[in-house]
């Protein structure tokens, strides 16, 4: 397995500066999240920033579904551009999780968006996860255990499988895990503590050494992404770029010393 860290730390900052912390905690891979720092870069100035960092990209997520939405751009739209995104900037993994309506926020997605993972993955190589969701107020097969091992199994789909979003439904989180590990081919790991998701790896109360120790076990071969919100104070408190690198470097640390 290899570890990469998410660019969604933050979403104010400046990409230029948001890919320098990641650099200087001296991880190789990232997740390119197309969040209000990246959306409207070009591919090529995407390309010129990551390469002349000596960084990779191990996947790519889609923008949110309000950021889209906001621009009059679809799910199918941005899997298509995120495709050709992989294309050029490598990687194998493309995140969507478009889960409700254009015009209603009250009514899921789901048809639309199950019909695009099913369609997507059946002409490319890549792969074209949906994402499990946390325990939100829609009603959504996303956020459903029983309900979304039920759309992957009948429509051959796979997965991001995201640990503090499984932690926000109370359950087990490494039998969660056994439960989705047939179909997922990306991880966003973080940890979760009364609420709060997101938060920095032994700042919560998950189980992440244990599934670690899991992951190994079962021979997992796809990406551990650290996926972490810097910009919220209520979820970690990041003094600066020097303590976000400081804690990168810890959590990576965290997840090696499980791997021995």
């Amino acid at each position: 397995m290899q570890i990469a860290i998410s660019t969604g730390l933050y979403y104010k900052k400046n990409y230029n500066e948001i890919l320098d912390i990641i650099k200087a905690s001296g991880c190789k891979n990232i997740e390119l999240f197309l969040n209000q720092a990246f959306i409207d870069l070009s591919i090529d100035e995407i390309k010129e920033a990551i390469e002349s960092r000596g960084l990779s990209v191990t996947s790519i997520h889609l923008p949110l579904t309000f950021i889209a939405y906001s621009r009059d751009e679809s799910e199918e739209f941005w899997i298509q551009k995120g495709l050709e995104y992989l294309d050029i900037l490598g990687g194998k993994v493309l995140v969507s999780h478009f889960f409700y309506l254009p015009h209603d926020k009250n009514a899921n997605n789901d048809a639309a968006h199950f019909n695009n993972m099913k369609n997507f993955n059946e002409i490319t190589t890549m792969y074209v996860c949906t994402e499990n969701l946390p325990n939100i107020d829609l009603d959504t097969k996303l956020k459903a255990k029983s309900a979304l091992l039920t759309e992957l199994k009948d429509k051959n789909i796979v997965m991001t499988f995201d640990t503090t979003h499984a932690a926000s439904h109370e359950g087990d989180l490494v039998e969660d895990y056994k439960d989705f590990k047939e179909y997922i081919r990306n991880i966003h790991l973080s940890d979760y503590l009364d609420g709060n998701e997101h938060k920095v790896l032994g700042t919560g109360n998950l189980p992440i050494k244990k599934l670690i120790k899991e992951l190994v076990k079962d021979g997992y071969k796809y990406s551990l992404t650290l996926e972490y919100d810097f910009e919220n104070s209520s979820r970690n408190i990041v003094t600066d770029d020097d303590h976000a690198i400081e804690l990168l470097q810890e959590s990576i640390s965290y997840i090696q010393a499980c791997l021995v």
